[in-house]
C-alpha cells in the first residue's frame, strides 16, 4: 500500500473547510487577529530552517515553575469585552448583521447554549423567551484568550480560543466558558509559526481527501501491526465485495472459494471486520441476514441496495482502501441456527484478532450509515499575518467539536486539550453494547467512525483524523498481562467483567456468548484455568462473592432466573443486572483465603463453544454450613441497620443476624435488595424462613482498616453465600451473601466448632 505524498495532495486539493470567513470583523473582533509582537513573541528559526514564534517564560497565574525554571506563557488575553441581554443579544445581532462572521457564530452558539442548558440551570422559572417578572438576564463577555498547550517537553502548540462570559439575573452571577479548537492546514505557514497540531476536516460527506487521510493513517499503522508470518487465519465465511472498479457482493465459504484458496500473498487474503450497533428491534428486523433459507442465494449474490446503510458504507470503505473481503455478523453467521451460531461466536476471538482492520461504528443504528454529512459545528476561517515577520501569513480555522450545550463549561474548568475521540467513543451507543466489548479489545487495528471524524487505534498509534492523539481505553484491558507479571492472574478478568457488566445485550441469553471470545482468549493466555459460567475455578473464593445491583421484589428476581435460564444461581450472569465485587471493596482478589474444597464442578454447554451459552451447572462443595433456624414465630432474628452503623467492610450489607440473646453473628445481603429498602419495619421481604450460610472465604483487614474499626477483636472476616433449598429439591440456590466480623459471636469463632459437609449449589 503506497501512500507517499498523500498529505500534500490533501492540502493542495480544492476542498472547503470553512462555513464562513472573518473578512469584515467588527471593532471588537479585530482583536482576534493575533498580534504576535504585542503579545511578547520573538521570531525563531528551528534546526530544519522552519520559522516560528516563541514567547517568554512567566510565573503568572496558570503558569508553573519548578526549580526556578519557567515555562512558556500559555494563555494570551485579547482584551475583548462587551455586554448584552438575553435572549435577543441585540449588540451581537447588530455587528453580525453588518458582516462580522465571528459575532454571527458566537451569537448562534450562546443562544443554543441558552435554550438548551443555561436557561434551565440558571433559573428554571424563566420561560422560553427568557423573561420572568420582566427582568431580562444580562450577559457579559469578560475576555477572549488564545490558549496554547503546556509544552513542558516540546514547543507549546496553539490549541484553542476561549470565550469567558457571565450570565447575571438579580443578584446571581454564573461564570461560563466556550472553547473553540484551532486548526490549520499542514502546508500553511501559520501551522508551523504557531505549532498548530490540529488539522481542519473538509465539510460535507466522506470526500476523496478524507479517504486519503484514512489511507495515510493505515500506512502509518503498518509497523505497529505487521503482516502475519506463516499460516493465515480466515473465518468460515466472508463477503467478497470486489474492487473499486469491479464491484461484486456475495457470501463465500473461505475453504471453498478459489481466489482465497489459490492466494499466495497476505494482501490477497486480508479482510476487514465491522462492529456496529444493530439499533432498535425494528432496525434489527430490517437487517438483511443469512439464514438456512437464504444461504445458497447469498452464495450467488447479495443485493447491495437492500443492505442497511451502515453495512453498505462499510463495503464502500473496503473498496476505497483496497480490502476485498469483509466479515459481517448478520451475513457471515447463519442466523437462527443455534449450532452454527455457537460455533461462530466461539470463533469470534480469532475473527477479530486476525482481521486486517476493524471498523467500529459509533452511530445509533445499522440504518444510520457513517459516510454521510459530518455532524460538525460551524467552522470559521480567520486570516493571519504576523507582525513580527511580514513573510508569515496564512489561515487559522475555529470550530467547536461538540454542540454548544455540551461544549459550555462553568468558570475556568474544562480547559485541557479537546480529544474528540475519547468523547465520541465514550458517548456512543456502541460503547454500551455487550458484544462490542470483545470487538473493541481483540482487533490489532481499529478505525472508529464517529459523528465528527474518524479515529485510528493500532498499537502505539492512536490518532484522530484531525491529527490529535488520544488514549484508547481498550489498551488498558488487552493484551492481557503475561503470567510472569506481578499482577494477579485473575485481576484483568475482573477489570474486564466490570466493563462488560456496565453494558447491555439485546437478549439475556447472549450474556455469556457475548463474552465467550474474550473468555477463550483469556484461557489461552492463562492455560490450565477452568472456566465456569463467567468465573474461573481456581478463583472461586473471590469470584463467588458478587453483588447484583438489583432492587425489585424477591419473587420477581427469583422467577426471572427460572423463566429465562442463563446461568446457575452462583454465577453473576444469572440475572440481568450490573454487578460489583466484594474484592473491589475489600482489596485484591488474591488476598482471599479459600475455606472450602471443590469436589466437583460442571457447566453444560455446547461442545462447539465451551465458553458460550450455559444450559445447566452445579458446584459440589465440601464446606462449613450453618442453618438459620427461625424462632417460634417462624422469623429469623434479622433486622435492618442504619447507614451510620454500617462499617466500610460491610458497606453493601444492610441487615444483621443476631442470636436469640441479641448478640451479633453476621451481616447479610439479599440479592434482590441492593439498598436494603425492601423490608417491613426492618424485617427483610422475601423467602428467608429457611436459609443456610455456606462459608466460602476469609479475608484479613489491613492495619489501616483495623484502626478505623476499633470494635473488632481480630482483623479476620468470614465471607460466604446465603442459600436456600432449590424448588426441585436438587441442591441449593444462592439468594445472598454474608459477611461476619470478629465482634460478638461473629468471625472465625462462630465457625470454629462446625464441621464440613457436602453441599451442591445449582
Amino acid at each position: 500500500m503506497s501512500l507517499s505524498g498523500s498529505k500534500a495532495i490533501m492540502d493542495t486539493e480544492n476542498v472547503v473547510f470553512e462555513d464562513a470567513v472573518l473578512e469584515r470583523p467588527c471593532v471588537y473582533c479585530k482583536l482576534l487577529e493575533f498580534n504576535d509582537l504585542q503579545q511578547g513573541g520573538r521570531a525563531r528559526v528551528a534546526h530544519n530552517g522552519t520559522r516560528y514564534v516563541a514567547f517568554d517564560t512567566e510565573r503568572r497565574r496558570n503558569n508553573i515553575s519548578f526549580w526556578g525554571i519557567g515555562f512558556p506563557k500559555t494563555e494570551f488575553p485579547l482584551g475583548y469585552q462587551r455586554d448584552g441581554c438575553l435572549p435577543d443579544l441585540p449588540a451581537l445581532s447588530r455587528t453580525a448583521s453588518r458582516g462580522c462572521a465571528f459575532c454571527d457564530m458566537l451569537r448562534r452558539d450562546i443562544l443554543s447554549a441558552w435554550n438548551e442548558k443555561i436557561r434551565k440551570t440558571f433559573d428554571p422559572g424563566l420561560n422560553t423567551t427568557g423573561t420572568k417578572s420582566a427582568i431580562y438576564p444580562k450577559i457579559n463577555i469578560e475576555e477572549i484568550t488564545y490558549k496554547f498547550g503546556d509544552g513542558i517537553d516540546t514547543r507549546p502548540e496553539l490549541d484553542m480560543l476561549i470565550v469567558y462570559f457571565t450570565v447575571m439575573r438579580l443578584r446571581r452571577v454564573v461564570e461560563y466558558n466556550f472553547q473553540y479548537n484551532f486548526q490549520a492546514r499542514s502546508s500553511d505557514p501559520s501551522s508551523t509559526w504557531f505549532n498548530v497540531q490540529r488539522r481542519p476536516i473538509p465539510l460535507g460527506g466522506f470526500s476523496p481527501a478524507r479517504y486519503q487521510r484514512l489511507n495515510q493513517l493505515i500506512c502509518h499503522s503498518l509497523p505497529e501491526a505487521p503482516a502475519p508470518v506463516g499460516d493465515i487465519y480466515l473465518p468460515t465465511r466472508l463477503l467478497d465485495v470486489g474492487t473499486k472498479t469491479s464491484k461484486t457482493l456475495r457470501l463465500v465459504v473461505t475453504k471453498q472459494y478459489r481466489p482465497l484458496v489459490e492466494a499466495r500473498d497476505y494482501e490477497s487474503l486480508r479482510y476487514a471486520t465491522i462492529s456496529y450497533y444493530w439499533g432498535s428491534i425494528e432496525d434489527a428486523k430490517k437487517q438483511v441476514k443469512t439464514t438456512r433459507d437464504t444461504f445458497k442465494e447469498h452464495l450467488r449474490g447479495i443485493d447491495e441496495e437492500k443492505l442497511p446503510k451502515t453495512i453498505a458504507d462499510g463495503i464502500k470503505v473496503c473498496r476505497e482502501i483496497g480490502i476485498r473481503y469483509i466479515w459481517v455478523d448478520a451475513l457471515c453467521v447463519i442466523q437462527g441456527d443455534e449450532e452454527d451460531w455457537a460455533k461462530e461466536s466461539f470463533e469470534m476471538c480469532k475473527v477479530f484478532a486476525n482481521s486486517f482492520i476493524t471498523f467500529c461504528i459509533l452511530r445509533d443504528s445499522c440504518t444510520s450509515g457513517f459516510l454521510g454529512e459530518r455532524r460538525a459545528q460551524r467552522t470559521l476561517k480567520i486570516n493571519f499575518r504576523s507582525v513580527l515577520d511580514k513573510s508569515v501569513s496564512g489561515s487559522l480555522y475555529l470550530s467547536m467539536s461538540r454542540s454548544p450545550r455540551k461544549n459550555i463549561r462553568f468558570g475556568t474548568s474544562g480547559l485541557s486539550t479537546d480529544r474528540v475521540a475519547e468523547t465520541e467513543i465514550r458517548d456512543a451507543a456502541w460503547s454500551l453494547r455487550g458484544w462490542a466489548l470483545q470487538e473493541a479489545i481483540l482487533p490489532s487495528r481499529k478505525v472508529f467512525f464517529g459523528n465528527v471524524m474518524f479515529h485510528m487505534s493500532c498499537g502505539n498509534l492512536q490518532e484522530s483524523e484531525d491529527g490529535i492523539p488520544f488514549e484508547d481505553w481498550a489498551r488498558a484491558i488487552f493484551p492481557f498481562p503475561a503470567r510472569q507479571s506481578n499482577m494477579p492472574w485473575s485481576s484483568p478478568w475482573w477489570n474486564l467483567l466490570k466493563e462488560f457488566c456496565d453494558r447491555s445485550v439485546t437478549s439475556r441469553l447472549d450474556t455469556l456468548p457475548a463474552l465467550s471470545a474474550l473468555a477463550g482468549t483469556y484461557s489461552d493466555c492463562y492455560p490450565g484455568q477452568r472456566y465456569l459460567a463467567g468465573l474461573w475455578e481456581s478463583d472461586l473464593e473471590s469470584g463467588l462473592l458478587w453483588i447484583h445491583k438489583a432492587l425489585e421484589p424477591a419473587d420477581t428476581y427469583l422467577q426471572q432466573r427460572k423463566v429465562e435460564y442463563v446461568a446457575p444461581s452462583w454465577s453473576w450472569a444469572c440475572g440481568p443486572h450490573a454487578i460489583s465485587w466484594l474484592s473491589a471493596r475489600l482489596g485484591s482478589p488474591n488476598h482471599f483465603t479459600r475455606e472450602f474444597q471443590l469436589r466437583a464442578a460442571e457447566t453444560i454447554t455446547m461442545e462447539s463453544n465451551p465458553f458460550g451459552r450455559v444450559y445447566g451447572g452445579h458446584l459440589l462443595l465440601h464446606a462449613k454450613t450453618h442453618g438459620l433456624p427461625p424462632d417460634r414465630d417462624g422469623r429469623l432474628n434479622v433486622s435492618r441497620i442504619s447507614h451510620s452503623n454500617r462499617s466500610m467492610s460491610a458497606f453493601d450489607f444492610y441487615y444483621i443476624l443476631q442470636s436469640k440473646e441479641g448478640e451479633y453473628i453476621t451481616h447479610l445481603h439479599f440479592d434482590w435488595d441492593m439498598h436494603g429498602s425492601r423490608h417491613r419495619e426492618g424485617y427483610p421481604e422475601g423467602p428467608i424462613d429457611r436459609l443456610w450460610m455456606v462459608l466460602i472465604s476469609s479475608y484479613r483487614l489491613s492495619n489501616i482498616d483495623m484502626a478505623r474499626r476499633t470494635h473488632l477483636k481480630d482483623p479476620e472476616i468470614m465471607l460466604g453465600l446465603v442459600v436456600r433449598k432449590a424448588d426441585d429439591g436438587r441442591g441449593y440456590e444462592r439468594i445472598g451473601l454474608f459477611l461476619s466480623e470478629s465482634t460478638g459471636l461473629g468471625g472465625r469463632n462462630f465457625w470454629s466448632g462446625i464441621g464440613r459437609q457436602h453441599i451442591m449449589l445449582v
